[in-house]
């Protein structure tokens, strides 16, 4: 367990460091040094840890607990800036019993799926696009389907 602890203590960094570390692998990488899928592979790995111990209760509960034996609601630790705050508000307005709200969310609802199929339909839009009458106006119009964009990537899937 103490191995583990000591590897994450390589990052006890300031930010010139951490900025220094990027570009040490940016460079790497640059230079052929390092093989980039494997370096995906590694920090794929390294974010799917990190999210792992993060995400855990106890390791929430345990960095709380630490923050407010500081006393303070913002603290300053090592080269950072601490704060305690509440995060993640949520509410439930099923609760509330309102059928004004329920009328309006049942409205929201019915013009999202009415939005939804209407992006499905100007998708199947021919290239050269078409010619539409409105017919409360009998106005002339030409619709194009919509512009697509996307980026390659390479994902990684750990199993």
């Amino acid at each position: 367990m103490r191995e583990a602890v000591s590897l994450i203590s390589i990052f006890d960094t300031d930010k010139s460091e951490r900025k220094s570390f990027i570009q040490q692998v940016l460079n790497s990488v640059d230079s052929g040094d390092v093989n980039p899928m494997h370096l995906h592979y590694q920090i794929k790995c390294l974010q799917d840890i990190l999210k792992g111990i993060t995400e855990s209760k106890s390791y929430k509960y345990a960095v709380l607990d630490e923050a407010l034996k500081h006393g303070n609601k913002s603290f300053a630790y090592k080269n950072s800036e601490v704060s305690i705050k509440e995060a993640g508000t949520k509410y439930n307005y099923d609760s509330c019993n309102d059928p004004k709200y329920n009328q309006l969310l049942n409205e929201y609802n019915t013009a999202k799926i009415r939005l939804e199929e209407y992006q499905e339909y100007l998708k199947t839009i021919p290239i050269v696009g078409v010619q539409v009458v409105d017919e409360e106006t009998g106005e002339t119009y030409k619709i194009h389907r919509p512009t697509k964009t996307s980026t390659t990537t390479v994902t990684i899937t750990l199993i």
